[in-house]
């Protein structure tokens, strides 16, 4: 690149060192891609204002700013592939790139979270094109399911009761499709794994209970290796009063991620407790209320006084608990280090 420069600073007529640059530019980000995301940035811009006419390179810039976790960059992203899109509106690949980068800003957007959801509908709407056009092609498939996810997940979380649970159903009977017609693919299933369980979150949020466990079943099928799946599953069991299921379920779900799920170990605890183990439940809690002191998050404080109540414990119930908790933490692991580590 470096002598690709001078020799256009010495013949800046001659348009094959401006194509060689530019290509040159353009592999060297696709090398940096994965380990230095700024810099193969710098090199997909300088790509594109050598050889704009080359879509390659701006397609790869606006997937590379739309990767990055902010707002500004993936507004970016979106700017720079509308206009790519307008000047080749036939380009399948700037569409789905743009229909992509439209649910990426969606998912960071500030400001109300319902704002949202108009910005999803852009890139659901793109999707939706592609497929149609090309209905045929597995990545404008995967594209439609993912915005089609995200719309029911918004809404809902929005509070849009009434327009989330047909945009829930329908992204959970597209991906059930998709993922039967391409058993083999693990994006399809995956899809199809997180409509069943954001449908799964819809129907827990209206107390529906049974539909809930029905629907965190037929995850594990899709995806059996999944924590989540297993700890939805037992949640929901446990508020059908089935507290042996509930129970096994659980303590699967806290094997397969070594114990680390606030929710799932309030949960547990409130199952031992109500199948009569007192001791083993008191344990649960402790460690559960411990970790909430040391990462205190506004959506678990009213499963912790649940599970205080349950448990017929005060604020100096619960004290007494904790520190017999770290106590038993540091008898067994007596370095500070090891006690920071267990968390």
């Amino acid at each position: 690149i470096e002598r690709l420069e001078k020799l256009m600073e010495r013949y800046p007529e001659k348009v094959a060192l401006r194509h060689n640059a530019a290509y040159t530019n353009l592999l060297l980000g696709h090398i940096l891609r994965n380990k230095d995301l700024p810099a193969a940035i710098s090199h997909y811009r300088r790509a594109a204002d050598l050889q704009p006419s080359n879509p390659a390179s701006r397609i790869a810039l606006g997937e590379s700013l739309a990767s990055i976790r902010h707002e500004e960059s993936r507004n970016e992203a979106i700017q720079v592939l509308e206009k790519l899109a307008a000047d080749a509106p036939e380009n399948l690949d700037v569409r789905l790139a743009l229909a992509t980068a439209y649910g990426k800003l969606a998912a960071i957007q500030s400001g109300p979270y319902e704002d949202r959801i108009p910005v999803t509908e852009k890139g659901l709407r793109i999707a939706q094109q592609l497929i149609e056009d090309h209905p045929g092609r597995l990545e404008f498939q995967r594209a439609y399911a993912s915005a089609m996810i995200n719309l029911g997940h918004r809404l809902h979380t929005s509070g849009r009761k009434a327009e989330a649970r047909p945009a829930l159903e329908k992204a959970r009977s597209y991906c059930e499709q998709m993922a039967k017609d391409h058993p083999s693919d693990k994006e399809c299933r995956r899809a199809y794994a997180v409509s069943l369980e954001n449908l799964g979150d819809y129907f827990a949020s209206e107390e529906e209970w049974s539909k809930a466990v029905e629907l965190a079943r037929e995850a594990i099928e899709v995806q059996p290796n999944e924590d989540d799946h297993w700890g939805n599953l037992g949640v929901a069991l446990y508020r059908t009063g089935d507290f042996h299921a509930a129970a096994q379920t659980l303590e699967k779900a806290r094997q397969m991620r070594a114990g680390k799920d606030l929710v799932q170990q309030f949960f547990l605890a409130m199952t031992y407790w109500q199948l009569g183990d007192m001791k083993k439940a008191r344990e649960l809690y402790a460690r559960a209320a411990a970790w909430f002191e040391l990462r205190p998050s506004s959506g678990h404080i009213d499963l912790r006084s649940e599970a205080e109540e349950l448990l017929g414990l005060d604020a100096p119930g619960r004290a007494a608990l904790i520190e017999g908790y770290y106590t038993r933490s540091f008898l067994k692991n007596p370095t500070p280090q090891d006690l920071i580590d267990r968390g």
